[in-house]
């Protein structure tokens, strides 16, 4: 059976937000032909991420030796390289249940496994969307931005500097105290006036959860949105007395009614 208790003492926290707990699928492996083929597949899908995660990391690497200016894209490539090794991990776990005693009928294979291949993907289509974005904006000037509603300028700031700031890199070099809401912008871009966001998720309808969110749980689109334009419309944001312009990037598509709920919000949909 996959050591769970020896993989949560390795590795630091829950792998992609999921706590690891021996949770057995329902089914049963009743012949070890079955039991073989299913562990055999998740062998392969965890392979398969693992190729494409290799392929990421060095895409990324490639990026950040050519945009030495670009800010964030070590933070991406590290992003990218835990997946890499969690995925990696799993992959030679899995192998390990090949040669499980069947004495009992559950299967090896559990939903704590399939979680973390999912996550895998998830984060996978997220982190290649980003980079795509980023190589084809133009004058991109960070990854992964976190811009704040307030800012007040700390001991140690100069007159000059208590207008604005682009992120924490900067709050930390200025002397900056950042205040109030905040947001994480995934690409910035044209100089630091195009927020773009990129959901790399299915298309979802305004009535889903993705858009609604869960209070409690978390931040559906709708409020996301919301939040974002009015980070970016705060006067310690705008650039050249203009704020932002915020981008919602749809790699997988996008439905109508979101496209025109977030248009009607002065968003810009692509």
């Amino acid at each position: 059976m996959l050591n769970y208790s020896k993989l949560a003492q390795c590795l630091p926290g829950p792998l992609f937000g999921v706590h690891l707990r021996p949770t057995r699928i329902a089914g049963r492996c009743t012949d070890k032909q079955t039991y073989n083929i299913r562990c055999m597949s998740a062998v392969a899908d965890f392979q398969a991420v693992q190729v494409e995660l290799q392929r990421l990391c060095e895409a990324v690497a490639h990026y950040t030796s050519t945009h030495n200016a670009v800010k964030g894209t070590e933070r991406l490539l590290k992003r990218a390289q835990r997946d890499l090794a969690f995925t990696a991990y799993f992959a030679q776990e899995e192998r390990v249940g090949h040669s499980v005693s069947q004495t009992s009928s559950d299967c090896v294979a559990s939903r704590a496994a399939a979680a973390q291949l999912q996550g895998a993907r998830n984060n996978l289509r997220g982190m290649q969307a980003e980079l795509d974005v980023a190589q084809q904006a133009t004058d991109v000037v960070c990854l992964g931005a976190r811009f704040y509603s307030q800012v007040s300028a700390g001991e140690g700031a100069s007159s000059k500097r208590k207008q604005r700031t682009h992120n924490n890199a900067n709050i930390l070099a200025n002397h900056f105290v950042p205040s109030g809401e905040s947001v994480e912008v995934d690409v910035v871009a044209q100089q630091g006036l195009a927020w773009i966001e990129v959901k790399a998720h299915e298309p979802f309808d305004t009535d889903s959860s993705q858009w609604l969110g869960n209070p409690g749980h978390f931040k559906g689109l709708e409020q996301q949105a919301k939040q974002q334009l009015r980070i970016a419309k705060a006067a310690c944001n705008q650039l050249m007395w203009q704020a932002p312009t915020v981008l919602f990037h749809f790699p997988q598509g996008v439905y109508t009614d979101v496209k025109t709920q977030l248009t009607v919000s002065q968003l810009m949909v692509k």
